[in-house]
């Protein structure tokens, strides 16, 4: 759901890679708001700082180029520096939203095969076939010096999405780094984001728009309004973000 803006979002072209883009976005206008959760701003430099922060705890689990990483947080601003915490290690995120089954879930972390997963540290998922489970809370948020962070194939895997099995078991649909970038990049040319500016993101992440929802707004330097859980079940909820965006 996007609201459009009077005037387009200024800054020069950048670099194709998502995450690339959200640092350079926070080099140049480090105060300029990434994501807005419950009235609450993050800006890019914080995004990017948590981004690192996380990136490092992973790499120090053991984890990088090729692992898949389960993904199993709330709608919260710590679900999008997870996701792009995975992605600039060369890992491979695997949605697992908590608003999904338990049991679908779990039969995703089989069939996927995961390495880890990442979760709130009050989530007990011990009976997952998992490699490691990774508490958010665990994290060193402070520390988000990287010496060296992997250098990542375009071709490689960005992440693996998971049909509804309706028709048999989910299946798993691979994405590479290349094509959420040339996603990104092409549904940007047809509607011009940056005139828009703002994007609300209400969908679960267990469904492929999420994809477009929490990236294309961070990929031009914009700002992305994430829906909670519980306002992403409520019509008056989402009207009223909608308004807050439009006013923004």
């Amino acid at each position: 759901m996007m609201q459009p803006k009077t005037s387009p979002i200024d800054g020069p072209p950048i670099a194709l890679d998502l995450v690339t883009r959200i640092d350079e976005w926070a080099d140049q206008y480090p105060e300029r708001t990434a994501v807005v959760f419950q009235g609450q701003p993050v800006t890019y430099a914080e995004l990017s700082s948590r981004r690192k922060a996380l990136a490092r705890h992973l790499l120090s689990q053991g984890l990088g180029v090729g692992s898949k990483v389960g993904i199993h947080l709330p709608r919260e601003p710590d679900l999008i520096v997870a996701l792009t915490a995975v992605l600039s290690i060369g890992a491979i995120f695997i949605p697992l939203p908590p608003d999904s089954p338990p049991q679908r879930n779990e039969l995703i972390s089989r069939l996927a095969h995961l390495d880890a997963v990442i979760k709130p540290q009050s989530v007990d998922l011990s009976q997952w076939s998992i490699g490691t489970c990774l508490d958010i809370e665990a994290v060193d948020w402070c520390d988000s010096t990287l010496l060296l962070e992997p250098l990542v194939d375009d071709l490689s895997l960005a992440y693996i999405l998971f049909t509804s099995g309706s028709t048999g078991l989910p299946k798993g649909v691979m994405v590479r780094r290349q094509n959420l970038a040339y996603f990104l990049s092409a549904i940007n040319e047809v509607i011009d984001f940056p005139a828009w500016g703002a994007l609300v993101s209400t969908t679960t992440y267990g469904f492929d728009i999420s994809i477009l929802e929490f990236f294309l707004p961070l990929a031009q330097g914009g700002t992305l309004y994430l829906a909670s859980e519980q306002q992403s079940r409520d019509g008056q909820a989402i009207a009223d973000l909608l308004d807050h965006c439009d006013r923004a």
